[in-house]
C-alpha cells in the first residue's frame, strides 16, 4: 500500500471538493454491493456516480476526463520501476453518509467475468474530504467469514492511496461529518 499526501495542487483539491455538490448522485442501499446481496447482512446506504465502467465511459465523461493524467502520473510516481501498463477500468465517486459501522461489507471491486483475465489489480482512491470514515485494508483475498485487518487509511482530503485490489477492502461511513467523499480508480493490466 502506498500513499500520497496532497497528491493534487490544492486548487485541484478544493475543485474536486466542490464539485460534490454537482455530480449527479445515484441513492444505493449499499455502497459496497449497489446490487443488493440476498440473505441478511449489513447494509450502509449512501451515493454513488460512475462516469466510467467496464473501460467505457459515458456522455458526460468530458466533465471528469481532466483527472485521468493526474492520477496517472500520482501512480508512476508512486510505483516508480514496478509501474506497468495498466489500463483504467471504473472510475467511481461515492458518497458514504453517517452510520455507526467500524468498516462496510468487505469487497474485490471486479466481476468472476474478468477476474481470470486480470494479471495486475491496482485500485486508487483519492479522498475528497477529511473523515473519520477510514478506508480498511485485509489480509483476505478471497471470501471470509472473518477478516483480519492489514492496513486502516484516515481518510484526508487530498490524499490518495493505492494498493493491490486483490486484498478484501472496505469503506466505512461518515462519522464526524455528514458524508465521506472518496473517488476510486480501478486500474487493471490484463492478460491477453
Amino acid at each position: 500500500m502506498i500513499e500520497v499526501h496532497d497528491a493534487l495542487p490544492s486548487s485541484i483539491q478544493d475543485y474536486l471538493e466542490g464539485m460534490v455538490s454537482e455530480i449527479p448522485w445515484r441513492y444505493i442501499d449499499d455502497v459496497s454491493f449497489p446490487q443488493v446481496l440476498p440473505g441478511n447482512h449489513y447494509k450502509q446506504p449512501g451515493f454513488n456516480y460512475t462516469p466510467m465502467d467496464d473501460g467505457g465511459v459515458f456522455k458526460d465523461w468530458d466533465k471528469y476526463a481532466f483527472l485521468m493524467p493526474m492520477f496517472r502520473d500520482q501512480y508512476i510516481k508512486a510505483y516508480k520501476q514496478k509501474a506497468v501498463n495498466v489500463s483504467p477500468w471504473r472510475l467511481r465517486w461515492g458518497l458514504n453518509i453517517a452510520g455507526d459501522a467500524l468498516h462496510n461489507n468487505a469487497h474485490v471491486d471486479y466481476t468472476e467475468a474478468i477476474s481470470d483475465r486480470i494479471k495486475t489489480n491496482i485500485v486508487c482512491l483519492y479522498y475528497v474530504n477529511s473523515d473519520d470514515g477510514d478506508t480498511f485494508i485485509f489480509n483476505e483475498t478471497a471470501p471470509s467469514t472473518a477478516y483480519n485487518i492489514q492496513h486502516q487509511v484516515k481518510a484526508e482530503k487530498g490524499k490518495m492511496v493505492f494498493f493491490n485490489g486483490d486484498y478484501y477492502h472496505a469503506s466505512s461511513p461518515a462519522k464526524s461529518s455528514s458524508a465521506r467523499v472518496v473517488i476510486s480508480l480501478n486500474l487493471y493490466e490484463f492478460r491477453w
